[in-house]
């Protein structure tokens, strides 16, 4: 992802088709559009926005990827959007597994203690 400025209004979607069956796809996201005042004090509006781009098999529409904003955006960017919930969820599944791996250890610490000391008495006892 880059931010990218444009003296031309930044839409969300542009697709580029080539005759080669590859379409260029460059998505624009949290498009924003300032006024900025030139060196003679007239003014001139300019757009900025996140963008990312990357290239489809095929020739699909923009309003499709439009449809789809957020798993194309993830596609192209190589990552997965995973709510905070997710985040939350899965935060809470680890706590849980650190948990049981915690009482695991214990139990194998009290098991190994246990056969160290049949271990000794053996040991012991044939003296």
């Amino acid at each position: 992802m880059e931010t990218t400025q444009s003296a031309t209004e930044l839409v969300p979607v542009v697709v580029e088709y080539a005759a080669s069956g590859v379409s260029d796809v460059w998505l624009n996201r949290n498009i924003t559009e300032l006024e900025l005042t030139n060196d003679d004090g007239s003014t001139q509006p300019v757009w900025f926005a996140e963008q990312t781009h990357g290239t489809i098999a095929g020739t699909p529409s923009a309003e499709d990827i439009e449809a789809d904003f957020g798993t194309w955006w993830a596609t192209f960017e190589g990552t997965t959007e995973i709510s905070t919930e997710e985040l939350a969820d899965a935060l809470a599944e680890l706590s849980e597994i650190d948990s049981d791996n915690a009482t695991m250890l214990t139990e194998t610490m009290d098991a190994l203690a246990e056969l160290s000391e049949i271990v000794s008495c053996l040991v012991g006892g044939e003296q």
